[in-house]
């Protein structure tokens, strides 16, 4: 990801329109994506790495929603469903991570609790 995040920074300053639109949708969206764990941590990665100060308050709604979607046991997952999902848990991480490098607090149980699941549900 810090590839990606560098090559990123490199070929789209924050000033740039088509990226102040993109931010100014996300941060007035009335329907954020609560259906999809993938929308709501691509909102988290994308502000953070935009101007995390800048978009403060909307980083912090958008991070109290992630971790109340985290399932008891660790994970994420689509909304119908107990079980875990790799995936979405993955990118719940990646927000995660942004959030930690952005120097945005979450709480060691996020982590501690989706690491747990993780090595409760590989393949031995």
């Amino acid at each position: 990801m810090a590839s990606v995040s560098t090559q990123w920074a490199a070929d789209a300053a924050p000033a740039e329109p088509n990226m102040m639109a993109a931010a100014t949708a996300v941060t007035t969206n009335e329907r954020v994506p609560t259906f999809s764990n993938y929308g709501l941590c691509v909102y988290v990665m994308f502000l953070c790495h935009l101007d995390a100060q800048k978009y403060r308050a909307d980083i912090d709604r958008f991070r109290d929603m992630l971790l109340g979607l985290q399932k008891g046991t660790g994970p994420w997952a689509y909304s119908q469903y107990v079980a875990g999902d790799t995936s979405q848990t993955q990118y719940a991480i990646l927000a995660l991570w942004e959030l930690h490098h952005a120097g945005i607090e979450t709480p060691d149980s996020a982590w501690i609790n989706a690491a747990n699941w993780y090595l409760r549900t590989q393949d031995p």
